[in-house]
């Protein structure tokens, strides 16, 4: 089942991040933090202008994908959905219910005034993903650089 997560689902969530951010150069910047997650995660699901949708299956989420409808940054009248992460256990990723969480995140947006979507990737998984949202009719915008000081 794909739905919008609630608060009651927090620890689910978390430990599905705890398995992406494992999986995830990002570890490499910063270590993960139990604390900062939750309360980054129950700010997502109280914000009207966030959510994180969810794919649940028999009662066990195994995917997320957060999102956000902010102004675009160079024409505040025109609404963008913005991703903050997705990531789909590795036995649920390319099926249809993954395609179904990224259809929702996108329908999700588009209900609440987006009029575009902004999707990024880690650059493990660039190459297909690329492929992915070419298909979905995503231009490619800009790669992103990180360092850690």
């Amino acid at each position: 089942m794909i739905r919008e997560a609630t608060l009651i689902d927090i620890s689910q969530i978390i430990e599905l991040l705890k398995e992406f951010f494992d999986t995830a150069d990002i570890a490499k910047i910063s270590e993960g933090d139990i604390e900062s997650s939750t309360n980054t995660i129950t700010n997502l699901i109280k914000n009207n202008n966030m959510a994180i949708i969810v794919m649940d299956i028999d009662n066990k989420i195994v995917g997320c994908l957060g999102v956000v409808v902010i102004p675009f940054y160079f024409n505040s009248k025109h609404l963008i959905g913005h991703e903050f992460f997705w990531f789909v256990s590795e036995k649920h990723r390319g099926t249809k219910e993954s395609l179904r969480l990224f259809n929702s995140a996108e329908e999700w947006a588009k209900n609440h005034g987006a009029k575009s979507m902004m999707m990024t990737s880690l650059a493990y998984n660039i190459n297909s993903l690329r492929n992915f949202y070419r298909r979905k009719k995503y231009v490619e915008l800009e790669t992103s650089f990180i360092r850690k000081f």
